[in-house]
């Protein structure tokens, strides 16, 4: 008889087989499990240019403790994540929970699967932290060209409400605070030693916002904040009071 292919498992008729931790059928798909052992696909032993696709109508599932894609050299090479929608790398099934990250259309989302802005970052009474490292410094740079007027700026907008139904502010919202901490020398935390706040300062409306300027430092032996200086919105200026009456407003 001539030599026949023979598999662990082969169902006749069909090209459904079990064979060597490859379980494959012609309609549902490849599953390929490598037990105890590893698993590798490769288009020859030595080969450097030939690629290894895999294609699915619907979906392809990769499941691991855990899953490291690489190129072979550790200096050189590129990997090509692509689709045609959204890219979503989510670990919110992982201990503790996580946002995923989606790329759509260019813009990177942390937090939302909506990205609008090149760099969207959103979540629920969230703290980022930009981390510079150990020993050196950490700096935000914010910087554009363009042939005619304009600038960067650093905005914060704030409302009431939520995102899908925002409400007016009210007098004396703090709006947007820049704040500098320092730490104590014990425990965990910084503690705030001076700063600049805007407020909203009256009742705003449409086409309306009256605004507030103060500065702000924390006195020797305390963690509080002060107001030292304030601008309102009709542009009297009090140092040392909040409430100025005039131009330039002193008070000691």
């Amino acid at each position: 008889l001539p030599a026949e292919q023979v598999f662990d498992i082969e169902v006749e008729a069909t090209h459904n087989f079990v064979g060597n931790g490859i379980v494959a059928h012609n309609t549902t798909g490849i599953l390929m499990r490598a037990g105890a052992s590893s698993l590798q696909l490769s288009s020859s032993a030595t080969s450097t240019t030939a690629d290894i696709q895999l294609a699915a109508a619907d979906r392809i599932d990769l499941f691991a403790s855990s899953l490291s894609l690489q190129t072979s050299s550790q200096t050189a090479g590129e990997l090509k994540l692509m689709s045609k929608g959204s890219l979503i790398l989510d670990t919110s099934g992982a201990a503790g929970g996580g946002a995923p990250i989606v790329m759509l259309g260019g813009n990177v989302g942390i937090g939302t699967t909506g990205p609008s802005q090149a760099l969207h970052i959103a979540g629920t009474n969230a703290d980022y932290e930009f981390y510079g490292g150990s020993s050196v410094t950490a700096n935000l740079y914010l910087t554009t060209y363009r042939n005619e007027n304009g600038q960067t700026s650093l905005k914060g907008q704030y409302a009431r409400g939520t995102k899908t139904t925002p409400l007016i502010v009210q007098n004396n919202d703090l709006l947007f605070e820049l704040v500098g901490a320092g730490y104590p020398g014990t425990g965990s935390t910084f503690w705030n030693a001076g700063g600049f706040r805007v407020f909203s300062d009256g009742t705003p409306g449409a086409n309306d916002m009256p605004g507030r300027i103060s500065i702000v430092t924390t006195p020797d032996g305390s963690t509080t904040l002060q107001e030292r200086l304030t601008v309102k919105n009709d542009g009297n200026v009090g140092i040392g009071t909040t409430s100025p009456l005039q131009l330039l407003h002193v008070k000691r």
